[in-house]
């Protein structure tokens, strides 16, 4: 009886592991996955909340950022798209080529030699444009490869055109791999992997910029930044009241000497000490930097 009662725990034991296993494979990372706010237990470990990150997904034919609840231990959770640029490359591409994938198909596979004829000028006229506004010189592997692949197959003009697609995916895909990424995915990526130190990890807009608005790693804090990631002075808030920084950034830093400057009360909610100059009495005058 105890050997049927282990061999049940086992089986089902198995069970249990080949659907895991196949609900991780099942998940597409072009697609948007819920957020979950508590990580599994791990060897018995109490469950933790999970660190607050942003993946990208394909809408509408662009890749967009969303909240998802990292658990860097869980070794079950889904790879997905940490930068803009690897789920352009993975998903937007994979479209593209499908769809040229089909008018290659019915290219070659068009009974009506007229119908054929048409659709593969088209491809020329439309895979020449491609070529004029992307087309580098080709080193000589790919030179070789295309000469290769024109020997191999029949001299069509299918062929030609397919030839021609493949030699510029090259280019293309050599293009994105080095492609540089924007400086706020770059600081993401350095502090992420250990190579920077910083206390907090930037959050970028959709296109890789900083978001104005950032906070702490727990949200304890939040602070306003500009366009290079640098935090503007006196714009930290610890209350659970976030600064407003489209108005901080609207204050312009007087363009004329200090001295002889008025009096600016600051679109801040703090309230801070400063003074300036009164030139009627002709001495320093304390006033609240607030805005309130």
């Amino acid at each position: 009886m105890e050997t049927s009662f282990g061999q049940v725990a086992l089986v089902v034991l198995c069970c249990v592991t080949v659907v895991a296993s196949q609900s991780v494979e099942s998940v597409d990372p072009c697609k948007r996955q819920p957020f979950r706010g508590r990580c599994p237990s791990i060897k018995g470990k109490i469950p933790t909340r999970s660190q607050f990150v942003l993946r990208y997904y394909e809408r509408n034919s662009e890749c967009v950022s969303y909240p998802f609840g990292h658990c860097a231990d869980d070794e079950n959770e889904p790879m997905l798209y940490r930068y803009k640029h690897d789920c352009e490359k993975a998903c937007l591409d994979k479209a593209k080529h499908t769809e040229l994938s089909s008018a290659e198909f019915s290219s070659d596979y068009d009974i009506s030699s007229t119908s054929s004829t048409t659709v593969t000028s088209n491809t020329d006229d439309n895979i020449g444009k491609f070529v004029s506004s992307t087309w580098k010189p080709l080193s000589d592997d790919d030179a070789q490869l295309s000469s290769s692949s024109q020997e191999s197959t029949p001299a069509s003009q299918a062929t030609r055109s397919r030839t021609a697609y493949n030699a510029v995916s090259l280019n293309l895909l050599r293009d994105t791999e080095f492609k540089g990424i924007a400086e706020c995915e770059k600081r993401r990526e350095a502090i992420e992997s250990g190579l920077l130190k910083s206390d907090f990890v930037p959050i970028c807009t959709n296109h890789g910029s900083f978001l104005p608005l950032q906070c702490g790693p727990e949200g304890e804090y939040c602070f306003c930044v500009d366009h290079n990631g640098i935090e503007i002075p006196n714009s930290r808030s610890i209350s659970s009241a976030k600064p407003n920084c489209s108005e901080i950034m609207k204050a312009q830093k007087p363009a004329g000497y200090e001295c002889i400057s008025p009096v600016d009360s600051g679109p801040c909610t703090a309230s801070l000490t400063r003074w300036y100059y009164d030139e009627k009495r002709e001495y320093c005058v304390k006033f609240q930097y607030s805005g309130k």
